[in-house]
């Protein structure tokens, strides 16, 4: 990891070394001294390019090749009865695998040692990465909602605009599973935004599972042990106790702001577009926090 002690400017600076190095393969980067837009130092280091290469990438996931994590499921989910009749002791990792699923609720996590005083966006490293962005976006955000007939929770990750130091925009499409939770909310509706954690949180984020495997369950199963996950401060939501970062919020049903421009990884701006906003309740953090952004455009990225 490339350390940069120097403050180094979230506005379009940090976006642009982290450009420059991930597209000739370079190292992730943590930016010790990021400097917010008003001019301060933020107590938050920000990371950038931590799943770069695909090295670091399976590095993460603690595999040698991507395709061991579906090899891996498929075993887990259509699993070689006959084999393992044949061969008992065969099942044993197997089921491990399964009880490393559930997640388990603890008391306390620590990404609530620590409770921002007077909760604010703006005090986080979060960059503005190209010049027509329409302000700072979190761009590897975990979004944990839940329905609210069922309480059954989803994280996914939706880009996050920041409007101001309690307001957040929700960039979730019509066909996630955030949106169906809103859709189907009355008044008011918990939203929490993790930032960090283990690597595991941010690839359940993104896959595409079955809708009988949470994303919960799925990082337990790449790493190999139950996540552990706590409740919330101001909601009933359940959040992952191991992250750095949550963001504690709600959304009002119908009530929707302006999101975008965003440069988008097709290499153009995706359009301003009306999306959910967030208000923001409370912020708690890890003592060592750490703030993981990515760049969004033409990959590698």
């Amino acid at each position: 990891m490339l350390r940069i002690p120097d403050p180094v400017d979230v506005e379009l600076e940090a976006g642009c070394f982290a450009d420059r190095l991930v597209k000739r393969g370079g190292p992730a980067i943590k930016f010790e001294q990021p400097r917010l837009p008003d001019g301060s130092i933020s107590e938050f280091p920000l990371l950038m390019n931590l799943y770069g290469t695909r090295e670091r990438t399976c590095k993460a996931l603690g595999v040698e090749e991507p395709k061991q994590i579906g090899e891996g499921m498929v075993a887990l989910m259509k699993p070689d009865i006959g084999g393992i009749l044949k061969a008992p002791w065969t099942g044993i990792g197997l089921a491990r695998q399964g009880m490393a699923m559930a997640p388990r609720k603890v008391s306390r996590g620590a990404c609530q040692q620590i409770v921002m005083e007077n909760p604010d966006v703006t005090k986080l490293p979060i960059p503005r990465t190209w010049p027509e962005d329409a302000g700072p976006f979190m761009t590897l955000p975990l979004v944990v909602t839940a329905d609210p007939d069922t309480g059954v929770h989803n994280m996914g990750m939706y880009r996050s605009q920041v409007f101001g130091p309690t307001e957040v925009g929700l960039h979730w499409q019509a066909h996630k599973h955030g949106a169906d939770h809103a859709d189907a909310s009355r008044g008011r509706m918990p939203v929490a935004i993790c930032l960090g954690g283990p690597p595991e949180l941010t690839f359940s984020a993104i896959s595409p599972l079955p809708d009988n495997l949470s994303e919960y369950e799925f990082a337990g199963l790449l790493a190999g042990k139950r996540l552990s996950i706590v409740k919330c401060e101001t909601s009933d939501l359940w959040v992952p106790a191991e992250c750095d970062v949550v963001i504690e919020g709600y959304t009002v049903s119908g009530e929707t702001r302006l999101e975008g421009p965003f440069g988008d990884h097709f290499g153009y701006y995706s359009l301003a577009e009306p999306y959910p906003v967030m208000h923001v309740t409370r912020i708690t953090h890890r003592r060592d926090a750490m703030i993981p952004m990515t760049i969004v455009g033409l990959p590698p990225m």
